[in-house]
């Protein structure tokens, strides 16, 4: 379902239950944060009540929260019942607003009284969280006698806990507007190019006559170049650029009277430029085509976290360290690597010479990776069998499919390339994409188990959809004409997707509410290999570049130590402290909760 502006649209009816629960935590911040509320109070219901008082009242009611508790120990005792109550509803509201947070971006986009929705869930937080900043510029007036308030505003789980909103990790750029019926065509093109995305496309379609085909592309390539050119910094020259568009896989496809012609990119880590182009064909063969249209439009994604060609050639993926956790205040390591992610995200998103470091490190990687592929793709050979025994799948048909892969990557223009392409596709459509499905599901689905069911049958259901993600993926790969990639893409997935599936079921567990799993030893190097990566990558950007730096002995070291976390034992590696906090904060959080 869409809305007018062809925006995917989550229907009405599919929300009934989780609108319920967003406007009933809405309606507790905004009792909480009325600006002149004098005292606040907890019905039988759990309902919050705010009460105005005038002078007389307030200067009675507050000498009674001081004197009373002092000099009668059943007033002490109500007070902090009292505190207590108001204190568990305005937490299970922040945890309502926290885990649903995605959900009130998509609602920004959605029909009107989805809109309104997610606007009084905006402002109630705005609001929830200038006051724990103790900014009040923005509220007319404000009770500072409110006891009650006062009192939960410097609790150690409330005080500086503010509620997050997703921060931007992506950023796109369109230079200019198709007409509709371009506009429309190259959208199905793009949606049909996506779909394919496990062919490659190596060679031109015939769609055309050759000579016209020909004028069609070197039309293209030329005027993509000078936009390019404009559009990157200057750490790329005219050769690079030249080579970029001349190695990169390039669509054809005939619509009517139109040639449409679409290429892709990738020019540095979560950077891509798409160029999409239209030539009017004239009914005489002989003629060559008008070009119509050249745009060229860029998305650049970053979570933080490092993409394989940032690594060494090889990495995990972010969902695999972003644990979705409610309660910061009680995960101090996990609270500081995540507020460094976020910072790093943004700047490599927004700042010049971040961007401009990242594509350096980017090039120099890439050109040393592939001047020493002899001594470095031995190395990721024996990650990839490291991680096949540790899920148990190092069989002899499978030692085959690896040493068919690295002949065929040994002998591309360039294994570096080719090998991040494929990680980040592996991780992407065996970890990211059902950790989606699962939190769609959960924030979208009305009936779903994940809402309705007991603890178990929600954890059941939560597994149920990440084990069917996985094996469709796996079906879909499998129906596609077998070669010698998706040989390998099946099992490097099959292995990661696997090893991966209880780490997303601790992560999500708190929000849903079921029992964490535990985690095998080789689980539990999977996710620590992840955030070791996440460490070092931090480590990396955050200081300048040294000029001596010897890429190298980078690549083969970083590669070296995530084969030592497959291959040493758990206690050995030095972020057993950050797994653990997670561990024991997602068991301490459901047994809170089940009390």
């Amino acid at each position: 379902m869409k809305n007018e502006d062809g925006k995917n649209q989550i229907p009405p009816h599919s929300l009934s239950h989780v609108v319920d629960i967003l406007k009933t935590a809405i309606k507790k911040i905004d009792i909480f944060t009325q600006p002149e509320a004098s005292s606040l109070e907890v019905k039988e219901d759990g309902s919050l009540i705010a009460k105005k008082k005038n002078r007389l009242e307030k200067f009675l009611g507050f000498a009674k929260s001081f004197m009373g508790p002092l000099l009668f120990a059943t007033i002490r005792h109500q007070q902090e019942k009292k505190l207590y109550d108001l204190k568990q509803q305005i937490l299970q509201a922040r945890d309502v607003l926290q885990s649903h947070s995605s959900l009130i971006e998509k609602l920004k986009t959605g029909d009107s009284s989805q809109q309104k929705l997610a606007n009084s869930a905006l402002e109630a937080i705005q609001r929830y969280n200038s006051i724990l900043k103790k900014d009040y510029k923005s509220l007319a007036r404000y009770d500072f006698y409110n006891y009650e308030r006062n009192n939960l505003l410097s609790d150690k789980e409330i005080k500086g806990q503010l509620i997050q909103l997703p921060h931007t990790v992506s950023i796109k750029y369109d230079a200019s507007v198709y007409s509709d019926k371009t506009k429309t065509t190259l959208k199905e093109l793009g949606i049909a190019f996506q779909a394919n995305s496990f062919k490659k496309t190596h060679a031109v379609k015939q769609t055309t006559h050759k000579k016209a085909e020909q004028f069609m592309l070197d039309t293209f390539r030329m005027k993509a170049i000078r936009m390019i050119q404009s559009h990157l910094p200057q750490s790329y020259s005219t050769a690079e650029i030249l080579q970029l568009i001349t190695q990169s896989p390039i669509n054809l496809e005939l619509e009517n009277d139109l040639v449409l012609i679409r290429q892709q990119l990738t020019i540095g880590p979560g950077s891509i430029i798409i160029l999409f182009g239209s030539f009017k064909q004239s009914s005489d063969l002989m003629s060559m085509p008008i070009i119509d249209h050249i745009q060229l439009s860029s998305e650049s994604t970053h979570s933080g976290f490092p993409y394989p060609s940032q690594h060494c050639g090889w990495a995990l993926i972010d969902e695999l360290v972003h644990a979705y956790t409610l309660r910061t205040e009680q995960i101090p390591l996990y609270r500081q690597i995540e507020s460094r992610k976020k910072k790093l995200s943004q700047l490599l998103l927004f700042d010049p010479d971040y961007i401009a470091k990242s594509y350096q490190q980017f090039k120099l990687k890439r050109e040393n990776f592939d001047k020493n592929k002899a001594i470095i793709l031995p190395l990721h050979r024996q990650l990839q069998e490291a991680i096949l025994k540790g899920c148990f799948l190092f069989t002899e048909n499978n030692k085959k499919i690896l040493s068919i892969f690295y002949e065929k990557i040994h002998s591309s223009v360039s294994p570096f390339d080719l090998l991040t392409s494929l990680q980040e596709e592996i991780t992407r459509k065996f970890i990211q994409y059902p950790a989606k499905l699962l939190e769609d599901e959960w924030l979208e689905g009305n009936q779903t188990l994940l809402r309705k069911g007991t603890p178990a049958e929600r954890f059941q259901q939560a597994k149920t959809i990440l084990e069917t993600s996985r094996e469709q993926m796996i079906s879909d790969i499998s129906d596609l004409e077998e070669n010698d990639i998706s040989a390998y893409i099946r099992l490097i997935g099959s292995a990661l997707g696997k090893a991966s599936q209880n780490i997303l079921l601790q992560y999500f567990s708190e929000k849903i509410g079921y029992a964490p799993p535990m985690l095998s030893d080789f689980e539990r190097k999977v996710q620590l290999c992840a955030f070791e990566q996440l460490l070092v990558f931090l480590d990396d950007m955050e200081k300048p570049i040294d000029p001596t730096t010897d890429f190298i002995q980078d690549l083969i070291q970083k590669t070296q130590k995530d084969l030592a976390i497959f291959t040493q034992t758990i206690d050995e590696l030095p972020a057993e402290a950050l797994i653990n906090e997670l561990e024991i904060y997602f068991n301490s959080r459901y047994n809170s909760i089940v009390k």
